[in-house]
C-alpha cells in the first residue's frame, strides 16, 4: 500500500542512506539483472543465496536453515563462466524467455538449463524486433517534447550510428 512509498523507504531511500553515490536507476538496472541470473538458475531463495556465495538458507515461511542445493550452484557456476558482460546476460535472458514460453498466467512452461546460444542472426534479429518494439512504444514517443536537448542530441548521435551501420550491412549484402 502507500507505507511502502514513504520518503526514505526502499531502494532509493536505502541508497540515499548508505551509497549516496549510486544512481537509483544504475541499482534499478543490477537489481533487475541479479533477478534475471536468480531465474536462470532456477528462482527462489536457494538461487539468491548461492549467487550471493552462501551454501545455506533460511527459507521463507518456515525459517528453517537449509544447504543450498547443489544443482543451483552448479547452475551459478555454468551461468558465471559463460556470462561476463551485461550484454551477454541479456542475450541469454532473452533466448530464455523466447525458448520457455509462457503458460497460463504467464508462467514459463518449463524451466531451462541449456545455457547454449541461438545462431548469431537470430540473436540479432531478436534483439532488433525488442528495440523496434521499444522505440515505437507511444509512452516514449510522448516524451520527445519533454525531453532534455542535451538527450535529444545525444540520442540523434546514436541513432544515426546505428542507421550508419545498418545503411552499410544492406549495402554489402
Amino acid at each position: 500500500g502507500n507505507e511502502q512509498r514513504r520518503e526514505g523507504s526502499g531502494l532509493q531511500g536505502w541508497l540515499e542512506k548508505n551509497c549516496p553515490e549510486v544512481n537509483y536507476k544504475t541499482a534499478q538496472g543490477y537489481k533487475a539483472m541479479a533477478a534475471k541470473c536468480a531465474k536462470l538458475i532456477g528462482g527462489g531463495s536457494q538461487a539468491i543465496a548461492a549467487l550471493q556465495g552462501r551454501e545455506i538458507v533460511q527459507e521463507p515461511g518456515t525459517g528453517e536453515t537449509i544447504d543450498v542445493d547443489g544443482d543451483f550452484i552448479a547452475k551459478r557456476d555454468e551461468l558465471f563462466d559463460k556470462v561476463d558482460s551485461r550484454r551477454q546476460l541479456e542475450q541469454m535472458w532473452f533466448e530464455f524467455c523466447g525458448k520457455s514460453g509462457k503458460g497460463a498466467g504467464g508462467r514459463p512452461k518449463a524451466k531451462r538449463t541449456d545455457f547454449s546460444m541461438p545462431p548469431p542472426e537470430k540473436v540479432a534479429s531478436d534483439l532488433w524486433a525488442d528495440l523496434k518494439g521499444r522505440l515505437e512504444q507511444p509512452a516514449l514517443l510522448d516524451t520527445i517534447d519533454s525531453t532534455p536537448v542535451k538527450v535529444a542530441v545525444t540520442m540523434i548521435g546514436v541513432l544515426n550510428g546505428l542507421v550508419s551501420k545498418l545503411q552499410r550491412r544492406v549495402r554489402e549484402a
